[in-house]
């Protein structure tokens, strides 16, 4: 058995996002310990991870008075109370509150890149911080008791320059996406024809294009035949986060509905016939896009890095370009799929198609705990 510590900022990404991994590693019987925001109550906490051991962090949503150094006196205390056989750090973010790794301890980590988005959200001093880690990233890319994991080309080519091309598969490694739960993302559930959502999910920022689609509803005019809908979770903390009444504001009076914090993802995805997601953030690869492509909606999204290994074009979704989008291409990519039944079940076909042979949560644990390696007994 093997003690493995994950570095995350908050409790919520890490059900969305890992909860299948954490699972893995329990029932392989590893002693998986968690330093993370804790903002999930107890009772709400997913059963398979009951006996995981979460240790809270005072992360960017709840550090009144605390400091950013304090921060990572706080990570490093964590990690030598805790001595672990591994430590995996999730989320750029968290990087900078590692220092450990700049100054070449040498317990064996793996360092997730889920996007760039995090890195832009920062402030000044802090991109500056986490800029310097990367750098010394570089030149420590060699290491034998640092891995990478990347979600797409793009960012690791970033962040590491030559040396991810050079050492890939070595110590650094491309797995797309944290993957889905095929079973539960379904699209056997409900026909085509029964599906009226059209629907927004991510978190409630404006770099996620939530304003665009808002726009792209009221031009459609679509609000009296179908059920256009907003799902995601405010992140006031973030510079472009939206308040829930900057939110009602710009969707008074449009019909479209707003749920907060919606629990059962997979139940509204076997509602929804087209899923939409005009990102202008720096994606990784948007889990919400691989759940709806599996449960049988069709995508709209942009091109963030890599979305052709996701997406086939007029195949299996539409994308619409990042230099191009507006609210009036939104709206006339929705309009072509609502308008066209049968493009609609073709392109939902290949859309669960492809995430079932590329995406499934079996695929990627198993290619997450090949990074592992030896480092876990």
């Amino acid at each position: 058995m093997s003690k493995i510590l994950f570095l995350v900022p908050s409790d919520w990404y890490l059900f969305s996002h890992r909860k299948e991994l954490l699972s893995a590693l329990v029932a392989l019987g590893h002693d998986v310990h968690v330093f993370t925001e804790i903002t999930v109550p107890k009772d709400e906490v997913p059963e398979e991870l009951r006996s995981v051991t979460f240790h809270p962090f005072a992360g960017k949503g709840a550090n009144k008075g605390l400091g950013l150094f304090e921060q990572m006196r706080a990570t490093r205390d964590i990690i030598k109370t805790l001595d672990p056989d591994l430590v995996h750090v999730i989320t750029i973010r968290f990087l900078l509150l590692a220092p450990y790794l700049a100054v070449g301890r040498s317990m064996n980590s793996v360092i997730s890149i889920a996007g760039l988005g995090g890195l832009e959200q920062l402030s000044l001093p802090k991109r500056i911080l986490v800029h310097s880690f990367l750098v010394l990233a570089k030149f420590k890319s060699g290491s034998k008791n640092i891995k990478y994991v990347f979600q797409n080309t793009v960012d690791g080519e970033v962040l590491l320059g030559k040396q991810f091309s050079r050492r890939l598969n070595e110590n650094v490694f491309l797995i797309r996406g944290a993957g889905v739960d095929i079973d539960q993302f379904s699209s056997e559930d409900k026909p085509s024809r029964n599906r009226n959502r059209i629907l927004f999910a991510a978190r409630l920022l404006k770099s996620k294009g939530i304003i665009e689609f808002i726009e792209a509803i009221k031009a459609s005019e679509i609000s009296h035949r179908y059920r256009p809908t907003i799902a995601g979770r405010l992140d006031e903390a973030s510079f472009d986060g939206l308040s829930e009444n900057e939110l009602e504001d710009q969707v008074g009076g449009t019909g479209i509905e707003v749920l907060y914090d919606h629990r059962d993802m997979a139940a509204l995805m076997t509602e929804t016939t087209v899923f939409v997601l005009p990102t202008n953030y720096a994606e990784g690869l948007p889990k919400v896009v691989l759940e709806a492509m599996a449960a049988g909606a069709v995508v709209i999204t942009t091109d963030w890095p890599d979305y052709d290994k996701v997406i086939d074009d007029g195949v299996s979704g539409l994308i619409v370009p990042k230099s191009k989008l507006s609210y009036q291409a939104l709206s006339r990519a929705i309009t072509s799929l609502l308008d066209d039944h049968s493009k609609r079940t073709s392109m939902s076909h290949a859309a669960r198609r492809k995430v079932v042979d590329h995406f499934s949560t079996d695929y990627v644990v198993s290619a997450q705990l090949k990074v592992y390696g030896d480092w876990i007994n």
